[in-house]
């Protein structure tokens, strides 16, 4: 296959991935929900947020942006590894309260570029705190030790505004959108990032080797198990997000 040969195929499977997404999307958008008055609401919201300018679906911008917008007061990223959305997010919106979870593993990490992750959970839990410790000291951050689902025992149902999953992107991510859904007060915000599926997801399985990315299908299947109305936001990156009706 010559050069432009392979550029031209690569715009086709581009085109037919867009509009696989954009088929999905038309999908969801044109479905009615339960209380659909308040998704037309928040979507409008949302429009409003994507049609300025500034980047606006970079995903600390529009989340923080829906965050005040709602009047979102408080929250959880679930994975929060090193802070740095924690951090980009607080420093962006008013968000009076930010749980940070993650377990900080050793074995983490999708090696896509050799040294980006380091593999020692005690390192970067240190660098957590380090990103964060301003939001720490002022009460607007608080770190909490565990899995998903450990810390999600520790939170009274309908008690968040908002959550933003980055944890296990495998298939058991849909434990996650269990774990954290009844959490979530209705007109809140359940979120997360890495709406993909593919190779390399971060996670090992018994043998060491790397689960794939399923983010997009546990989503998706939770999405229509349960009604809830699945957006996507971002460029190259996506997360995804769904106001809880």
């Amino acid at each position: 296959m010559t050069r432009d040969e392979k550029i031209a195929a690569k715009k086709l499977k581009l085109e037919a991935k867009n509009a696989d997404i954009q088929s999905m999307l038309t999908y969801y958008k044109e479905k009615k929900y339960e209380n659909q008055e308040l998704i037309d609401k928040v979507d409008t919201i949302s429009d409003e947020i994507l049609s300025g300018k500034n980047h606006m679906y970079i995903r600390e911008k529009f989340f923080g942006a829906m965050i005040d917008k709602l009047e979102l007061k408080n929250g959880a990223e679930i994975g929060v590894d090193v802070g740095e959305f924690s951090n980009k997010l607080l420093k962006t919106c008013s968000l009076q309260k930010l749980y940070g979870i993650d377990f900080w593993p050793d074995s983490f990490g999708s090696d896509y570029r050799e040294g980006f992750f380091d593999k020692n959970g005690d390192n970067r839990y240190t660098q957590c705190q380090n990103n964060l410790k301003e939001f720490i000291d002022n009460g607007r951050c608080e770190l909490i030790k565990a899995t998903s689902v450990e810390a999600a025992s520790k939170f009274e149902d309908n008690s968040l505004d908002f959550v933003y999953i980055d944890g296990d992107h495998s298939l058991f991510m849909i434990l996650d959108l269990i774990a954290w859904q009844p959490k979530i007060k209705v007109g809140g915000i359940l979120s997360g990032h890495d709406w993909k599926n593919g190779p390399k997801s971060g996670i090992n399985d018994a043998r060491g080797q790397q689960l794939d990315y399923e983010v997009r299908r546990c989503t998706e299947y939770f999405a229509r198990r349960y009604g809830c109305p699945l957006r996507i936001v971002g460029g190259i990156i996506k997360s995804w997000w769904w106001v809880k009706n």
